[in-house]
């Protein structure tokens, strides 16, 4: 596909709005310093957004800093985001303004970085979409009920969330929230969620997944303030948001009975009362767990997590750990796949962009 160029570099620049089909943003700077217009409306005011809607579009090798609300928005159907920086967002510090959001279907934000932000970081709405190899830290500063990187609605499934570092999160790492459907979360490492340990919210939790169908596996969680993970079992209640009109989503009575959890090493356990609030089967964690490490990163013998090395050493309890789950662990080093987001001897995968001191 040939892509239209936007060749502009604006300073200190407002809102901007992209509504056509097919375009390239490539190699730009944007200072936004967007506030809300309050000439629009002298009482609530109005929003201002950068956002490219339509299809097939691609932005790339782009920074964007300074905002009270977005960072750049992606609205439509199979549109990249890559190697884009997003710093300084949300000060308002709600879920309806994330440094960086895509909505519609199959959209894939890949190697890019958010951080310094008031909410969630990486939001997704629709189905398929893909998060991969993003960094994602030092979020959720102002609101309460965050997380690094975000889905969550009986429209959104399918969300496959890969190889991204997720850390010093002041709430959740990575969730998908009520009636989340068919996740795939994978080779992520999650650590610090809910720092510093003196946050009055006490709420830090590595994962939180709920609904049905998800296949988790090949995740390294530390260092949470509450728990790794928290994949409820009890039932599901609607609430007011997940009802259009007289229209509600079939009724999970028991989250998480066919999801399978696997080859995950995490700080600790267990899950428990996750999201139940005193309802059934709040005792225990849902989902079908196997080749489950619990213990401290020192315990798990990293190589320096200090400095964003989460590769296992060669005494590592994590290798040859895991169990063969085809399709999944398919290509592992060794007798067995490891336990955790890296193979000893494997990938040194990194995550985040590369075109900024801060990715």
């Amino acid at each position: 596909m040939t892509y239209p160029t936007y060749d502009r570099l604006i300073p200190e620049m407002g809102p901007v709005d992209w509504a056509e089909s097919e375009h390239l943003l490539d190699g730009k700077e944007f200072a936004l310093h967007a506030m809300a217009d309050w000439s629009a409306d002298p009482v609530v005011g109005k929003s201002v957004t950068t956002v490219l809607a339509g299809n097939g579009n691609r932005v790339a090798n782009v920074t964007f800093t300074y905002s009270n609300n977005h960072g750049i928005v992606i609205s439509g159907d199979s549109n990249h985001v890559e190697d884009v920086i997003v710093l300084n967002t949300n000060w308002l510090g709600t879920l309806t303004y994330p440094p960086i959001g895509a909505s519609g279907s199959n959209n894939v934000v890949t190697r890019s970085t958010a951080a310094n932000f008031g909410n969630a970081g990486i939001t997704t709405h629709g189905p398929n979409h893909t998060v991969s190899y993003c960094h994602v830290y030092n979020g959720g500063l102002i609101g309460l009920d965050t997380a690094g990187i975000y889905t969550g609605s009986p429209s959104d499934s399918g969300a496959d969330f890969h190889h991204n570092w997720v850390h010093d999160m002041r709430e959740k790492c990575i969730r998908g929230d009520d009636l989340s459907a068919n996740m795939t979360i994978h080779h992520n490492v999650m650590a610090n969620c809910g720092m510093p340990n003196g946050d009055v919210r006490k709420d830090g939790v590595g994962l939180v997944v709920k609904g049905l169908g998800h296949v988790i596996y090949a995740n390294t969680i530390i260092n949470c303030q509450r728990e790794s993970r928290c994949m409820p079992a009890c039932g599901s209640p609607y609430k007011p948001w997940d009802c259009h009109g007289n229209v509600c989503p079939l009724l999970v009575t028991k989250q998480n009975v066919n999801s399978l959890y696997f080859n995950n090493a995490q700080y600790n356990q267990t899950g428990q009362n996750c999201g139940c609030g005193g309802r059934g089967d709040a005792t225990y964690a849902g989902g079908i767990a196997s080749g489950i490490f619990n213990g401290t990163a020192t315990q798990m013998k990293l190589e320096d997590p200090s400095a964003m090395d989460y590769r296992p050493t060669k005494q590592s309890p994590l290798v040859d750990a895991g169990v063969i789950k085809r399709p999944y662990t398919d290509g592992f080093v060794g007798k067995s796949p490891d336990i955790g987001a890296y193979e000893y001897s494997g990938t040194d995968w990194k995550a985040g962009c590369t075109l900024h001191p801060k990715c």
